[in-house]
């Protein structure tokens, strides 16, 4: 077995009278490392994390005692010591990791014969496993609730979030979301606006440098109604007649156009189309009938991404 600290010897060789010398230098037992295995990990979940104390030659008879530390022991603790047995180059020890609000780089030390080793453990805090909106489809601006739940991987510390975004500004997020100790989800409601077509959004939940996502699908608004003033009404009588368009939400910014048709304009003309302003849910047009000779139903149809009809009767 190897001395346990570095030292010098001389040989020395003699042959008539000439005599020669060579002095070495024999490397004494030192520690060379420090490995942690798993370098990453939760803090607090149930991944077990090791360290191991390694020299660089066996240990002698009684084996040696390395002295342990952690830097940042609220979040990963070690045994004050560890002791690597006769003959051995290495010996195990466990890292007790706890559970952290933030992303937490410990560095473990071990100490032999005045020589210091270290490495980094990354304490993580809870992973989000899922962000699940509810409803998965709506139409942007309705009256609906739309909540978002957020799941993380280990029951939350005290004084524990994730950070939140959202891909698009129809679907606005608060900047962060907060658990409760001990909660494994969380969750928030969502003041949606209406949007001018389909859209799929996603949120994002962040915990340190892990993140998940969660999608949805916004629809924009639809026709669903359409009146008339008047209904029967005599073809080329005085009798002004009004439509009116009627949306399931309020019309998005830069409002609603709307698209018109008549199904027999030699009875029942129309507009092309009518725009619903911003933050309306219904519009207005005129309705020009003519003389008939025989009783008509016409289809007036209103389309906004998607189409409704409804009939008017044009009597003689």
């Amino acid at each position: 077995v190897g001395p346990s600290a570095s030292s010098t010897g001389t040989i020395t060789a003699a042959l008539d009278g000439d005599t020669r010398s060579i002095t070495l230098n024999v490397a004494g037992l030192a520690l060379t490392g420090v490995i942690i295995n798993p370098t990453k990990v939760i803090g607090g979940s149930a991944v077990a994390c090791f360290g191991k104390a390694v020299l660089s030659s066996p240990a002698p008879a009684g084996g040696v005692t390395v002295t342990l530390s952690s830097l940042i022991p609220g979040a990963a603790s070690v045994p004050a010591t560890v002791v690597i047995g006769t003959g051995k180059t290495s010996e195990n020890f466990v890292i007790t990791h706890k559970k952290v609000t933030s992303v937490q780089d410990v560095k473990i030390k071990a100490t032999y014969n005045g020589v210091t080793q270290s490495s980094v453990l990354r304490v993580q805090p809870p992973q989000p496993t899922k962000v699940q909106i509810t409803p998965s489809t709506f139409v942007g601006g309705s009256a609906g609730t739309v909540t978002c739940t957020v799941t993380v991987s280990i029951p939350a510390p005290a004084g524990f979030s994730v950070k939140l975004a959202s891909s698009d500004a129809a679907l606005p997020v608060p900047s962060t979301l907060a658990f409760a100790e001990g909660a494994t989800t969380a969750s928030f409601s969502i003041t949606d606006t209406p949007v001018t077509f389909q859209k799929s959004v996603a949120i994002k939940a962040t915990s340190g440098v892990l993140e998940q996502r969660g999608y949805c699908t916004m629809q924009p608004p639809s026709p669903v109604n359409i009146t008339f003033s008047s209904n029967p009404v005599k073809g080329g009588s005085a009798t002004a007649v009004t439509g009116t368009v009627t949306l399931d939400v309020p019309a998005p910014t830069g409002g609603a156009k709307v698209m018109l048709s008549s199904s027999l304009t030699s009875a029942v003309t129309v507009p092309s189309a009518i725009t619903i302003p911003a933050g309306s849910t219904s519009g207005t047009f005129t309705v020009t009938h003519k003389a008939v000779t025989s009783q008509k139903i016409v289809t007036i149809t209103a389309t906004y991404l998607k189409r409704l009809s409804r009939t008017i009767t044009i009597n003689p």
